[in-house]
């Protein structure tokens, strides 16, 4: 019984760095015409820009925009001073995506096996030939979110990775949000219930709750995230639903 455990796990293990190391693969060694910010990425323009447009001292929150992606620019920094290639930042990119999605399951206790299944099923990993810079932080945003139930200066390390992941991607600091479940009643089931009840209707009945609180900033930086929010809509549960039914009929 345990060899055949013991078995299981490594055949998990296996089969986890095969996918990951795949997954790596493709989206580190893709070409220029493979997601529409590729171009960008491997562009000597682009990345002089991120390197030399950091700056907090007219940071604005209401105004969040690449001054305030230090994590980004430094990187951008280190290729153009050691003279590497460009497609490094996209090996960087690749790589943090997958070790803190690794690393986000290993918090959660989540099988990393499935893990990564659904992450293709539901189109994540597509999305990041597009939008690679964005799924890096949202990768460390998630492995951030483990440190909710923590106690302590241990919970401290939520707004660490947060910051960090905000120092790539400025709209990461949106999840600091999610600060607030912490103050949910934990005994108490009703708002665990209500919540899951409310996130449903959101996804099936296609309300558009990012529009609605991203519409209070006049930021010229947000505006133009959700003026193309719309062309990644069909990765939702209804677009998918949507997609099915149009290739039945």
């Amino acid at each position: 019984m345990y060899s055949r455990r013991r078995n299981s796990t490594s055949c998990s293990v296996f089969l986890s760095i095969v996918k990951a190391s795949s997954f790596f693969f493709f989206a580190a060694f893709r070409g220029e015409k493979v997601g529409t910010d590729t171009k960008s990425y491997l562009n000597y323009s682009s990345i002089s820009n991120a390197a030399n447009n950091i700056s907090l001292d007219d940071f604005n929150l209401m105004d969040l925009g690449d001054k305030v992606e230090i994590v980004n620019g430094l990187i951008c920094k280190v290729i153009l001073l050691f003279n590497f290639n460009y497609r490094f930042l996209l090996f960087f990119y690749a790589a943090i995506m997958l070790v803190f999605l690794a690393l986000a399951c290993k918090r959660f206790k989540v099988n990393i096996v499935y893990t990564l299944f659904f992450y293709i099923l539901f189109g994540y990993y597509f999305v990041s030939f597009n939008i690679a810079r964005q799924l890096c932080a949202a990768s460390i945003v998630l492995y951030s979110l483990s440190y909710l139930s923590e106690c302590g200066k241990k919970r401290s390390l939520f707004f660490i990775w947060l910051a960090i992941a905000t120092g790539i991607h400025s709209m990461s600091i949106i999840a600091a949000v999610f600060f607030l479940i912490i103050f949910l009643p934990k005994t108490n089931l009703i708002y665990a219930y209500i919540l899951f009840a409310v996130s449903l209707s959101l996804i099936f009945l296609n309300i558009d709750f990012i529009s609605l609180i991203m519409n209070m900033y006049t930021s010229s930086h947000i505006d133009f995230y959700m003026d193309t929010y719309g062309e990644f809509r069909e990765y939702s549960i209804i677009g998918i639903v949507s997609a099915c039914v149009e290739v039945l009929c």
